[in-house]
This record gives C-alpha cells, structure tokens and sequence, in this order.
C-alpha cells in the first residue's frame, strides 16, 4: 500500500472514530457543589442569600454493567404562595437518578403535599440543570394537604466538582 494510500485511510478511520469519542460522556466520580439562581431565607432573621444545591455523581454495577447515577441531592428553595408569602427549606432526598449516555439526568420525589423536581446534565466536573418544588402549606409554612398552593417556579442551578 503507497504511503499517500496509508495517510488516507488513516483520515479516514480517525474521522469515522471522531464522533464515537466526541460522544463518549467524561463526567467524573465525585460530590458537586454549587448554587441556584432562588434565593434561600435560613432561620433567625437572617437575610436572603442566594440557595445551595450539593449531590454526588457516582457508578454501581448492575446487571454486570456500571450504571453511572446522581445521588444524596440536598437543595435548599424558597417558595413562593398563593397568598404573596414565601417559605424556605432544605429538600434531602434519598435514592438516586440514572445519568444517561449524554451526561443528563431527571426525576423528582413526591413530598407530603407536593413534589420536587431536578433535572440537569453532568460534563466534565461541570454540572447544571433546573430544579423545582411545590406544596401545599398553611399560613404557617407548614406542609397541609388543605392548605394554599406554594411554588418555586423553574429555578437554575450549577455545580462543580469538589
């Protein structure tokens, strides 16, 4: 084979193997930190500060197969009621969400009297996506299934990996 032949057909292979790589997921092992654009009241009269969000990014076999996941999320939300008034509080959620090929991930849980919601995509030690949450509370704050629509709206968030 002529070696202009060689270099062609190397072109050639390496242009077929680009998007196999380019499509390959490289997000990494590890726990994620960061913030939402919402806005967080904590207790005591202190002031509004933007929110947090933390989760961990790890793999567990399944089937044979490593099954890459997003786990132990904690976002803190503030949400805003029919009535005007706003209520602030840390969601802790067990289990986990499967991050598919593409790096992205989505679920939420259902709570006593709503249901919060994350979806976002893993790159690199760069995450991002959107969180939400939604109950029912009294004039109180308090979760009540009788109580008054709340609602945090669609809220962005981005971490990075510690």
């Amino acid at each position: 084979m002529s070696l202009k032949r060689t270099i062609v057909l190397a072109l050639a292979l390496l242009a077929l193997s680009a998007p196999i790589a380019l499509a390959a997921v490289t997000w990494q092992r590890g726990d994620y930190k960061g913030k939402t654009e919402g806005k967080f009241k904590p207790a005591a009269n202190k002031p509004l500060r933007q929110a947090n969000i933390s989760f961990h990014v790890g793999r567990k076999m399944v089937d044979g197969k490593f099954q890459p996941r997003v786990s132990q999320i904690k976002v803190e939300i503030r949400v805003k009621c029919a009535d005007g008034s706003h209520t602030s509080f840390r969601t802790e959620h067990g289990g986990f969400l499967t991050i598919d090929a593409n790096g992205h991930f989505a679920g939420g849980a259902d709570t006593q009297t709503g249901r919060d919601n994350i979806s976002g995509n893993v790159s690199g030690t760069h995450a991002s996506g959107f969180v939400r949450s939604f109950d029912k509370e009294d004039r109180q704050g308090n979760e009540d299934p009788n109580g008054q629509k709340c609602d945090s709206g669609r809220v962005k968030w981005t971490a990075n990996k510690q």
